[in-house]
This record gives structure tokens, C-alpha cells and sequence, in this order.
């Protein structure tokens, strides 16, 4: 099955994905890894991952003091995940 997403779809998916990832982050306890920024995308290994790659590299390049790192996420896994980052 030859599957397409359109770039209104991926843009709402990593809009969605950039809020989750945010919200994630916003536990005032973790003081430990401030210098760490963690977002999720929902099942998009490997055809987006040279893309990402390269828009890792340009951020921790231009924010030297911050570690970014992607979570490619499945979609059967995707709700437990939110749902146990929220909860925490």
C-alpha cells in the first residue's frame, strides 16, 4: 500500500508533535537535563529521517548549549506514551 501525506497533514502532525513535545518538557522537578530538548513524531523513521537530521544539525548548531533529541514514536504506542507523560 503506497502511503502519502500531504504537507498540510505533516505540518499539522509535527505542529502537534512540537506542543506534545513542549508540554512534555515542562516538568519544573527535572533539573538535571535542562541543557535537553526531546520531541516526538509519530511513525515518520525512515522516509522523514535524513530531514530531520539535517534539522537537528541546524538547531544544535545555532543553540550550542542545547542537546536535541527526536523520538520517533509508533502509532499503536503513541497514546500510551502522551498519556504516561502527562501523568508524570
Amino acid at each position: 500500500m503506497n502511503r502519502t501525506i500531504s504537507t498540510k497533514q505533516f505540518g499539522l502532525w509535527l505542529l502537534a508533535t512540537l506542543i506534545l513535545g513542549f508540554l512534555s518538557g515542562c516538568n519544573p522537578g527535572k533539573s538535571d537535563n535542562s541543557d535537553r530538548l526531546e520531541f516526538w513524531t509519530m511513525q515518520l523513521k525512515p522516509n522523514f529521517t535524513s530531514y530531520f537530521a539535517d534539522l537537528n544539525a541546524n538547531f544544535e548548531t545555532k543553540n550550542e548549549a542545547v542537546e536535541l533529541r527526536w523520538v520517533d514514536v509508533p502509532w499503536s504506542a503513541m497514546e500510551n506514551k502522551i498519556l504516561t507523560s502527562i501523568s508524570a
